[in-house]
């Protein structure tokens, strides 16, 4: 995490020219930085058998990129006639499934096992190793940071999405994948509509997703869960700061 908003801010100026490509280079220092450390003998984590997926969102103006690898995810609720939210996807999970990943990955020399029942008629998703037969490494996703030991099949290049944000563009969820494991986009989307429609707060809302997230795991998988953690951003508020910056930035500059 740290290591990501460190390339960033190395690379502010490209980023402003060329958030896509900035992006891509961010991702892939992040990567050769744990790659550095997992030559480090005191480390309790090793990024050789370990790795994350990772989302991040850059506003310019009204412009929005959001940069994925894994399966995070990134949707906007976008306010309709209606009055209700409609989910505008901002990235898509890289399941090893997915056709043009399963291709590249089969490429490199992996092998990809396909969905599947066991014999209670539990389902069996979908991983990648490295042949057939193998038991490693066992991944559900194609592109993740770490996982050093099967870099030459998955990849950390990030996908990324541009929008144009309008009036309608009410609400920016980033959540990780123990989110979306029992909650499609629009239940979430239902969640923060209420939280704050109730508080006008984009924090609460936040909190109400993980809440809801933590009662479907424990409803379907018990005492388990998998990681939780999400950001909510009222797009409106962003706007409307933006614009003060934007009117402080230009006073400053008539005074000077």
């Amino acid at each position: 995490m740290h290591s990501m908003y460190y390339e960033l801010e190395e690379m502010v100026e490209e980023l402003l020219v060329d958030p896509m490509g900035t992006f891509t280079m961010a991702f892939s220092e992040t990567n050769d930085h744990l790659l550095a450390m997992s030559c480090d003998e005191s480390l309790v984590v090793d990024a050789r058998d370990s790795g994350t997926c990772a989302l991040l969102a850059f506003f310019r103006g009204k412009d929005l990129w959001v940069a994925a690898a894994g399966d995070c995810r990134g949707i906007i609720g976008r306010r309709v006639e209606s009055g209700e939210l409609e989910v505008v996807e901002m990235s898509r999970d890289h399941a090893v499934d997915v056709p043009e990943e399963k291709a590249r990955l089969e490429a490199n020399g992996g092998f990809v096992r396909m969905e599947g029942y066991d014999e209670d008629g539990e389902i069996i998703p979908s991983r990648l190793y490295t042949a057939e037969g193998s038991g490693t490494p066992g991944l559900r996703v194609s592109r993740v940071l770490g996982d050093l030991n099967v870099k030459h099949l998955v990849s950390c290049e990030p996908e990324v999405r541009h929008r144009q944000l309008s009036g309608e563009d009410e609400f920016l969820i980033l959540a990780s994948d123990g989110v979306w494991e029992f909650m499609p986009n629009e239940k979430v989307l239902q969640v923060v509509d209420k939280s704050w429609k109730a508080k006008g707060r984009a924090e609460d809302a936040c909190k109400s997703i993980c809440v809801q997230a933590v009662l479907q795991w424990r409803q379907h998988e018990g005492a388990y869960r998998d990681d939780i953690s999400a950001f909510v951003v009222h797009l409106p508020t962003v706007a409307k700061e933006l614009q003060r910056e934007l009117e402080r930035n230009a006073a400053t500059a008539d005074g000077a």
